[in-house]
């Protein structure tokens, strides 16, 4: 028979599985960093089917995701363009091998600058023939776009970011597009894949306003309605240092700052981060 905990907690989370009376039996131990004490027993049902129905009933059932997204993705982690995609579309067909979705991994980027080509792989040209070879064969494509910005003022998106930092949107609400510091004074930068970066806080309803738009296809050249958006690295993803890319992940004394002003620790909300992306 079949039980279930369902543990609500946003908080960093570890649980420890313990073998007891010679593996006989087991236990369980739920520790979170803080937060209420929240959680639902799921009794024993008749098989696994009828309990995950129990457990969507309480958490909401998963959206249908787009039908493509069903079919045969290719995937692979290296340095591409789009005359590499034009051929390799080709190839699906002259083999007669089924493919639906072409992924990007952030090497698609200018200088991992997520929202924008590399220049010189993908010209807005070469764009514009890929997008026509992949639309004729009615394939879609995603690309991966990480929560963290190059902390670059050559980069529009960082640029337009801290431009907007801290200033308010109304007479009771403020924007922070960026996680802050312990002391809630500045952007919070660190290493990642980037290079020296900082984080959006989508605990503040304008950054959630500024991320959704810029990628939009208005913002993100050469992009349209064939592109999806691969959420990547949103552990949050933290390295070491520049040369280390060991993970330290986000301190938990790094702070979140609402519309209303009210400043979070992002110890509270460490495992929500990324599906609040």
């Amino acid at each position: 028979m079949d039980a279930s905990v369902a543990w609500m907690n946003s908080a960093e989370t570890f649980v420890f599985v313990n073998r007891a009376h010679h593996g006989q039996k087991s236990n369980s131990a739920f520790v979170s960093e803080g937060n209420a004490l929240e959680f639902y027993l799921l009794g024993a049902q008749a098989s696994p089917k009828k309990l995950n129905k129990k457990l969507a009933e309480l958490t909401g059932y998963t959206p249908m995701p787009s039908i493509h997204s069903l079919g045969y993705n290719f995937s692979k982690w290296e340095d591409n363009s789009a005359k590499q995609i034009i051929e390799r579309n080709h190839d699906f067909n002259d083999f007669g091998f089924p493919v639906d979705v072409f992924w990007f991994d952030s090497e698609y980027a200018q200088d991992h600058q997520y929202g924008e080509f590399d220049h010189k792989r993908f010209s807005q040209l070469d764009l514009m023939h890929m997008n026509e070879a992949v639309y004729e064969d009615k394939r879609r494509f995603v690309i991966a776009a990480d929560p963290h910005m190059r902390a670059s003022n050559d980069y529009f998106m960082y640029k337009e970011g801290m431009a907007k930092q801290g200033k308010s949107v109304d007479e009771q609400h403020l924007a922070n597009l960026f996680i802050r510091d312990a002391n809630a004074k500045k952007p919070f930068e660190a290493e990642s894949r980037a290079g020296k970066s900082v984080w959006i806080d989508f605990l503040n309803e304008s950054a959630c306003d500024y991320w959704k738009d810029l990628f939009h296809p208005s913002v993100f050249k050469g992009t349209n309605h064939m592109y999806g958006v691969w959420n990547d690295m949103n552990e949050p993803s933290v390295y070491k240092n520049a040369n280390d890319h060991s993970q330290i992940g986000m301190p938990m004394d790094n702070t979140h700052m609402t519309s209303d002003g009210d400043v979070i620790q992002h110890r509270w909300i460490h495992n929500a981060y990324g599906a609040l992306q």
